[in-house]
């Protein structure tokens, strides 16, 4: 798979870039195996309080069993591939906003089912904190409202973070995206 893409900086304060994403496929060559569709209506065991493990696997997976395996030399996969837009504005050295889009560009497995977009931005209250929100939807996700917090120490050499993809989970029980991201002594030279 290959990405291409570019980005600039318009008049030290419009970012613009694009890109296209997992162009291509990916081949296994060896070990490799396809399997046809089988009927769950053929499998039989004797219940869940006697199931002997060992040969129901082999129920499921051998060419006797619901499954039809077969070995293959090759196999070769498309990418789910995407074509990613954006463009921020900062204002001074304390906001920046932005707008994200990714649209699919095929239908394989692992595809966005229609294009995401994102809008967001960081303000800097003080110099040492960094306090990030956005709104994003579309894609396989829904919308979400990502947050985050950054403390900065030395000039920006030197971060400390937390962040969640979707701060609305915490509160509601709704299309649930439960994560917390922290990051710790980020580099920066």
């Amino acid at each position: 798979g290959v990405d291409v893409g570019f980005s600039a900086v318009i008049k030290k304060s419009w970012k613009i870039g694009a890109a296209l994403n997992n162009l291509g496929s990916i081949t296994w060559t060896g070990n490799t195996y396809t399997a046809s569709q089988g009927s769950l209506v053929d499998l039989a065991s004797a219940g869940l309080d006697n199931y002997d493990l060992i040969h129901g696997l082999d129920d499921l997976v051998t060419n006797s069993g619901v499954l039809d395996w077969q070995e293959s030399q090759e196999r070769t996969v498309a990418l789910a591939s995407t074509a990613r837009l954006g463009v921020g504005k900062r204002f001074g050295e304390r906001a920046e906003v932005g707008v994200d889009v990714i649209l699919p560009l095929n239908d394989e497995p692992g595809s966005l089912a229609e294009p995401a977009i994102a809008v967001g931005g960081d303000l800097l209250p003080v110099k040492w904190l960094q306090l990030s929100a956005g709104v994003m939807t579309g894609g396989n996700g829904g919308t979400k409202v990502p947050v985050g917090i950054t403390f900065i120490v030395g000039n920006g050499t030197f971060e400390a973070g937390f962040a969640s993809r979707d701060v609305v989970t915490y509160f509601s029980q709704r299309n649930p995206t439960l994560s917390l991201s922290m990051g710790f002594l980020r580099f920066r030279f």
